[in-house]
């Protein structure tokens, strides 16, 4: 596999020179401006179900491009990376904190701190300006359904709306696709990849949702000089809480809403309506987890927290990436991984330049290529992520602190100068350049780890059982103790509408049990 951008000469021919996406974000648009200038796409066509750009700040979600992304971002554009480091912040190190003392630290001075958001802004430019004759974006198109054998794909398109009051209509509009390639870039949920699931045999995707989500608290422009202990070239994590500057001088707080979290602090942290008791309540939780950046915040910021959705995903794992030669699978679609990594944006940007690099080698059998060059570095990445899912997220038992005391001894022997580096630095550390292949950094991590968890688990399973043994007859005797005042008093009957209330979480918590 290589990603180069060097070509063979070749060009595909006239009939296989149209191609559709489906899905604008940035892994779309920068499909389709390299499918223009490298493989000489006559048209590209990019359906997707949002009315328009997302331009808003407040609408998107931090994130990092690392050497990985950059590299493919300047392949579009040779200084677009360059301008993405004017408008965003080369992040100096990650430092993480227990209240007010620094625990760790992972530097970097590889890694743009930006968001979504400005990334697809930047490309949805670049087609603006250079690519509009050969490119063309049709909004509101939300993918109905997937004719493979017919290679023909039906949208709902939502129509003007005529009264304000009224719901938006849809019109069924069908798009014959037998001309032209197809390239999924539809995100973590998905429509062509679960069509492809039901419809294409011997495909198969596994998807195993966050034990997390996330949701944002945005300062005033200017607001960190209130918190002068927090500097723009760092990022830091807080007890759970992500903490950046963005565009505009703004800083956001990412809170991880853990499923682990006791209930009373789930329900705060998802309530959306905001009344005084609950800024005072969201106030006092920022500033235990977080003293050093809870100052910068206002009511007002704390009150709009209540107004905005939270991020929830899931992680992804297909057991091919190709639908024969029309169709294929890119970014989220084919492969979500979760936050911590820090290889979102960057996996997808490479998923692109890995495809146009199977184009340029086999016009006839690209996708099957992509597939054979790609499918192992992303199953690679997908144990990585899975683990720190484990390791970070969820219900707190003897697997997941195994896997922290595992995580803390990987550390520790790092700075003893027993291993050189993790797989942070070689992801988004300083050991990021030349970046590396999944496989490379999942085999420093099986490798760091093949001692150390088991002898973790030794430790750990043992006291817990003991632990357990102790502890059960104690809360037999409770549950008989209070059994009778549970059953009949108001108290119970609130607490039983409380977990109903909460709806499909109760439901998720059911099954982990």
């Amino acid at each position: 596999m290589t990603t180069s951008g060097e070509t063979t000469g070749q060009k595909l021919h006239p009939e296989d020179r149209h191609f559709i996406i489906v899905g604008a974000g940035p892994v779309g648009l920068l499909a389709a401006i390299l499918l223009v200038q490298e493989i000489d796409a006559l048209q590209v066509t990019i359906y997707e179900s949002r009315d328009g750009l997302i331009t808003d700040l407040q609408e998107s979600y931090p994130v990092g491009v690392n050497p990985r992304g950059a590299r493919a971002l300047d392949r579009a554009r040779p200084d677009m990376a360059i301008a993405l480091r004017k408008r965003g912040v080369m992040v100096d190190a990650w430092k993480i904190y227990a209240g007010r003392r620094m625990i760790a630290e992972v530097p970097s001075g590889l890694v743009v701190g930006t968001t979504r958001s400005m990334i697809n802004e930047m490309l949805y430019e670049e087609v603006r300006k250079h690519f509009r004759g050969r490119i063309e974006i049709k909004w509101g198109h939300r993918l109905k359904s997937l004719d493979l054998l017919e290679r023909r794909l039906v949208f709902d398109v939502k129509q003007p709306a005529t009264d304000p009051d009224l719901a938006r209509t849809y019109e069924e509009v069908t798009v014959e696709g037998g001309g032209a390639r197809m390239l999924a870039c539809d995100g973590v949920w998905s429509e062509v990849r679960a069509f492809a699931e039901n419809h294409v045999e011997g495909f198969k995707s596994q998807i195993t949702p966050w034990g997390v989500q996330f949701r944002l608290l945005f300062s005033k422009p200017g607001a960190g000089a209130l918190a002068p202990y927090l500097k723009p070239e760092n990022h830091y994590v807080m007890s759970g809480i992500y903490v950046s500057i963005i565009e505009g001088n703004v800083w956001v707080m990412g809170l991880g809403i853990d499923d682990g979290l006791p209930a009373q602090t789930r329900d705060l942290l998802l309530a959306t309506e905001s009344t005084p008791t609950r800024v005072a309540a969201l106030r006092a939780y920022v500033t235990k987890k977080a003293p050093l950046a809870a100052p910068f915040l206002t009511e007002e910021d704390l009150s709009m927290y209540f107004k905005r959705r939270s991020f929830r995903g899931a992680m992804v794992k297909v057991n091919r990436l190709n639908l024969g030669e029309w169709g294929v699978l890119l970014g989220d679609a084919a492969h979500c991984v979760i936050p911590p990594i820090g290889e979102g944006f960057n996996s997808g940007a490479e998923d692109v330049e890995v495809l146009m690099d199977a184009m340029h080698h086999d016009l006839d059998n690209p996708f099957s290529k992509y597939n054979e060059w790609r499918l192992p570095d992303l199953h690679a990445l997908h144990e990585l992520a899975f683990d720190v899912n484990q390791s970070n997220f969820g219900n707190l038992g003897p697997e997941k602190i195994s896997r922290l005391i595992t995580s803390m001894m990987v550390g520790l022997a790092k700075s003893c100068g027993v291993f050189r580096t993790t797989w942070e630095d070689m992801s988004f550390g300083a050991d990021a350049f030349p970046p590396k292949s999944y496989l490379e950094i999942g085999s420093v991590w099986r490798w760091q780890r093949l001692f150390l968890l088991p002898l973790a688990r030794i430790i750990v399973w043992p006291m817990y059982l003991l632990v357990w043994v102790v502890m059960r007859p104690v809360q037999l005797m409770w549950t008989v103790m209070t059994g009778p005042n549970r059953g009949g008093g108001g108290g119970g009957g609130e607490g039983g509408g409380g977990e109903r209330g909460r709806g499909g979480d109760g439901t998720q918590k059911s099954k982990r049990a």
